[in-house]
């Protein structure tokens, strides 16, 4: 038979309304602790932070501890790039030789992932791969300007962020970001995706702030670059590729929390 709740439950009525897992953010930058709440507000228990931080480490411990209300925080670490910083807290790789060290370093502070960024040259970005495959830690993020997608696919990268390295690789005239999928080849998208699924590659594609920024386009180009964006979500999920529902809520352009569902739509 029915049980009675015990006597400190909190009982919320649910009067039609549907119970559902809480939803994960699989890209975020936790920067303000105001955005905890947000997130939780919005369903989002879980997120992957995307640029480790002091503060973030101390958000994540106090959170499982109990001390803080927020959502469950995995995060990579801060970004592994080339000189001059774009971003604080910026690991700097100038060398090949340097990789070992500077992976080690992220692995011991405790980072879940590795964060590679976009100025890394090949033979540095390959030996990141390298020492990150030795160290047992995967590597996430943007495929770096300098590196071809194939090459990040084969080098085992875990995640691709914001589908960085296709647009280079489908655009007709090599242009990076949203100029790329404004002029894309589309008969290229299958075969790109075939390799990310061979490679166990997972994408984060982040469309619905792609959306945003593709407003900075005029307007004949803005829904080619949607339009591509998302037709090559759909031949990674054709081809069998993983997909992961994130936002890059944090940095000023969609809300934490509520972009989500945005996500969702997309």
């Amino acid at each position: 038979g029915q049980r009675e709740p015990p006597p400190d439950a909190l009982v919320i009525q649910g009067d039609g309304r549907v119970v559902m897992p809480a939803l994960i953010d699989m890209h975020v930058h936790v920067l303000q602790e105001a955005d905890l709440r947000a997130y939780a507000a919005h369903g989002v228990g879980t997120v992957r932070n995307m640029w480790g931080s002091a503060a973030v480490q101390r958000y994540a411990t106090e959170i499982d501890n109990g001390t803080r209300f927020g959502p469950k925080i995995y995060s990579a670490s801060p970004g592994l790039d080339a000189p001059p910083a774009q971003w604080p807290g910026t690991q700097f790789l100038t060398s090949p030789d340097s990789a070992t060290v500077v992976v080690d370093r992220q692995k011991a502070a405790g980072w879940t992932f590795l964060k590679v960024y976009t100025k890394l040259e090949p033979a540095v970005f390959q030996a990141v791969m390298r020492s990150a495959r030795e160290a047992g830690i995967p590597a996430v993020g943007h495929v770096p300007l300098a590196v071809d997608v194939r090459l990040a696919l084969q080098e085992g990268i875990a995640s691709i962020e914001h589908l960085s390295g296709y647009d280079r690789a489908v655009s007709r005239t090599r242009r990076s970001g949203t100029w790329g999928w404004a002029d894309a080849d589309p008969s290229l998208f299958a075969s790109l995706a075939a390799s990310t699924r061979d490679a166990e590659t997972w994408n984060c594609p982040t469309l619905a702030i792609y959306a945003r920024l593709a407003e900075q386009h005029p307007p004949d180009e803005r829904p080619r670059i949607i339009a591509n964006r998302r037709l090559f979500v759909k031949a990674l999920h054709t081809a069998g590729a993983g997909i992961l529902a994130g936002t890059d809520a944090g940095i000023g352009t969609v809300a934490p929390g509520s972009s989500l569902h945005d996500e969702l739509a997309e």
